[in-house]
């Protein structure tokens, strides 16, 4: 038996899981960039493709190694912390030519954590949404970017 720590995916076992989910996280539906255990590999260790799913950073964050009766009570616990997280955390409007310009390292982590825009139409619209729905907006960090603090008022 592996050590707790030896849980490797290969590379190629990793991708074959995002592509098999569309990129998209089992949970949220955001963009996927991890693979999470249903059954948590420390109650069992399994790499089986049944036991694999992608999932975002965050929800994979909060689900740990919690166990759970049932898949989709799983779902609402992640999606339950997720949901207070982003009323605690700010989160970034970004317009796509801000993100062009920077190095693929910085881009890919903030694709990974902000809502990104073509247009700045597209991103007011959005802000008028989070507005309608509740959440306060935090401050401008440029012209082209805004910060949201999804807060329910």
């Amino acid at each position: 038996m592996r050590p707790i720590d030896a849980r490797r995916l290969t590379v190629a076992q990793r991708r074959e899981v995002l592509k098999r989910f569309g990129e998209k996280c089992v949970y949220c539906h955001d963009t996927a960039d991890q693979v999470d255990h249903i059954i948590p590999w420390s109650f069992k260790h399994d790499d089986s493709e049944e036991n694999l799913v992608a999932a975002c950073w965050l929800c994979n964050g909060y689900a740990s190694n919690k166990m759970f009766k049932t898949f989709s009570l799983k779902r609402e616990y992640i999606l339950r912390w997720r949901d207070q997280w982003l009323k605690k955390h700010p989160i970034t409007l970004w317009l796509r030519e801000d993100l062009i310009e920077m190095a693929y390292n910085l881009r890919h982590k903030i694709e990974n954590s902000c809502l990104i825009f073509e247009t700045s139409n597209e991103m007011n619209t959005a802000e008028e949404k989070l507005l309608k729905l509740g959440y306060r907006i935090g401050g401008k960090i440029k012209s082209k970017t805004k910060t949201c603090c999804l807060r329910k008022s």
